[in-house]
Order: structure tokens, then sequence, then C-alpha cells
């Protein structure tokens, strides 16, 4: 699962990294993508906070249907430190733009 929060306060020098919302006039969007098990599709699923007077005056949850990306291998290490090679399902590249 991927999960990104974006337009909040921001640490100086990491402005992809969202330390606590002003709750006084702001948005809060989360958004993850959860494969489903049978690999065909991807669900896209994005939650929208809106705060003011430090509530959610609003909120919201909507949820798309993408298609798979398919399978890719990836190494990986058990517990014991055995070396895999496994297929897991590739995650899409999320961009935000605000404007």
């Amino acid at each position: 699962m991927l999960i990104f929060s974006a337009l909040g306060a921001c640490s100086s020098g990491n402005e992809d990294k969202v330390n606590e919302i002003i709750k006084d006039g702001s948005i809060e969007e989360i958004i993850s993508i959860n494969h489903i098990d049978n690999g065909s599709y991807d669900v896209l699923t994005t939650v929208s906070n809106v705060y003011n007077h430090g509530s959610v005056s609003y909120s919201y949850v909507h949820h798309d249907t993408l298609p798979s990306l398919g399978m890719v291998k990836e190494e990986g290490e058990d517990g014991d430190g055995n070396v895999q090679t496994i297929e897991v399902p590739k995650d899409y590249e999320l961009y935000i733009t605000v404007k």
C-alpha cells in the first residue's frame, strides 16, 4: 500500500514531509493504492479532509479502479538472512500538482 499526504505545515529543508497539519483553513489529501488479490486491478482511494477553525468541516472518500501494472521480480531477505527472488505487484508512481 502506498500513502501520500500533502498540503500541510512542512519542515524546512524537506518539503515532502508533513510534521503537523495546520487545521485552520487547510486541506489534507490522503492517497493510497491497494493491489487486489487476483492481480487484475488496483484500487486508488483518495480521502479529502477540509479543516476550518481547528476541526474537519468536510470529508469525503473516493475510490477508483485502475488496471494492474502486472508483476515484477524483486529480491528479498527472510529473517534467517536467505535472499530470495519473489514476484510482487508493480506499484504506480504518484505525481501531485498543486495550483
